[in-house]
């Protein structure tokens, strides 16, 4: 017989692990968890530990309703990167820019690192545009300031 995980304690994003709930009609192991957002809800251990895409919420988390657009910022930010049929992955995911894993964890983690955009006007940029999306590589910038941090920009010099 197949000895059973010990995952009580344990935090999948904003799940942490309170105890096992047993297996459900489906012949599934199912795990009670709490939710950082505050709701309580009952997960399948292999949405729980898969490596691709694992369970890391509740679900029914509404950041898309409270921050819109720092959270489609950070869809974006991930799409560009990690889903080949993203217009922009040539640019990013298959350059190798990447997104650190404190924010790939939880939009919450990178909302607390990069705080509420100014002003409807600003949008997700890193300062050095060959380098990954981390705290210390992204601000918030204007459309203007964008253009101006492209690799395509030529930097001349003028000498006396």
């Amino acid at each position: 017989m197949r000895q059973r995980l010990k995952l009580e304690g344990f935090t999948f994003g904003r799940l942490l692990v309170d105890s096992y709930a047993g297996i459900g009609l489906d012949g599934k192991g199912y795990w009670n968890c709490h939710c950082r957002c505050g709701k309580d809800t009952q997960i399948i251990t292999a949405s729980l530990t898969r490596k691709t895409r694992p369970s890391r919420s509740c679900g029914n988390c509404y950041d898309s309703l409270v921050y819109p657009k720092e959270y489609k910022a950070y869809e974006a930010m991930h799409n560009r990167c990690y889903c080949k049929s993203d217009i922009g992955y040539k640019n990013y995911g298959a350059r190798g820019i990447t997104i650190c894993q404190f924010w790939r964890i939880d939009f919450l983690n990178f909302l607390d690192d990069m705080g509420i955009a100014p002003s409807p006007e600003h949008s997700l940029d890193r300062k050095d545009v060959n380098g990954n999306y981390e705290k210390d590589n992204c601000k918030w910038s204007t459309a203007i300031e964008q253009a101006n941090n492209t690799r395509g920009n030529t930097i001349y010099k003028l000498g006396i």
